[in-house]
């Protein structure tokens, strides 16, 4: 007689299990799974097994937005509570798994399904939304499960810290270091390690064609940081600019402070 474990595998490795090809993630969840199936519980069943990994899947969408601080404290268990059987070793290599494997799949689980009553022949499907119904969603409109979405939903207030903004970080490159040190009689400048952040529009579509108008305002205010106009290259270019400058775009920024922010 096959056992529980045997059962469970089949759902992942037979090869002539139908495709949901309607719905990306039930395939790439599926796949996610699978990596893990020797590292489950005897005890645990079918059902619990796509619970925890459900809630792996979330909670590595949440530490790619989250200050990790506020992941930390929401993965590890409460003072004094019971969690069972819980792997917690488990859960964290699984969440890390989702970020360096899927991080393109940025989207939550919240409901899987199996159609079909032939083990090996059965159809996974999920139902996903995006962060901000997500968070919305009432402890009764989700499966909780162990490690649930009652668990760690509350940690994290996204409404009242979700800035809307997008944040764009220049580095400067080594062209610019060379252009400071043009100036500069003494010890050379090496490296500059902060880095300055501009916050633009949230509704921007289309990011570099925004970055192609306006670069030279970005340009110049680091430019002005250091020697007055007098000393800058006259003939800039958006080429020019990226060649001096890493350009990083963050679109999660989140406020953690109480005190509200001023402008001076």
């Amino acid at each position: 007689m096959a056992s529980k474990k045997d059962k469970i595998r089949k759902l992942f490795e037979n090869s002539n299990t139908p495709r949901n090809t309607d719905v990306k993630y039930a395939d790439a969840f599926n796949e996610f799974i699978i990596p893990f199936r020797n590292d489950f519980s005897e005890s645990w069943d079918w059902e619990f097994i796509f619970y925890f990994a459900l809630n792996a899947w979330n909670m590595g969408n949440l530490k790619m937005v989250i200050p990790e601080k506020d992941f930390n404290r929401i993965i590890a268990p409460r003072p004094g509570e019971d969690i069972g059987d819980i792997n917690i070793e488990l859960l964290k290599k699984m969440v890390d798994y989702k970020i360096s494997h899927y991080n393109q799949y940025d989207r939550f689980i919240t409901k899987f399904n199996f159609t079909g009553e032939e083990i090996g022949k059965q159809v996974l499907t999920v139902k996903t939304e995006n962060r901000d119904t997500f968070v919305e969603m009432k402890d009764s409109d989700i499966f909780g499960g162990p490690y649930g979405y009652e668990y760690y939903a509350g940690e994290f207030d996204f409404e009242e810290s979700y800035i809307d903004r997008y944040a764009v970080v220049l580095k400067p490159k080594q062209p610019f270091l060379d252009w400071v040190n043009s100036f500069i009689t003494g010890e050379r400048v090496e490296k500059i390690e902060e880095a300055n952040i501009y916050l633009v529009d949230e509704d921007i579509e289309d990011l570099e064609k925004w970055l192609k108008k306006k670069y030279d305002k970005l340009f110049t205010m680091e430019l002005d940081e250091w020697f007055s106009s007098k000393c800058w290259p006259q003939k800039r270019t958006y080429k020019m600019f990226r060649q001096w400058f890493q350009v990083d775009i963050s679109t999660m920024i989140y406020d953690l402070e109480k005190r509200p922010i001023t402008k001076e």
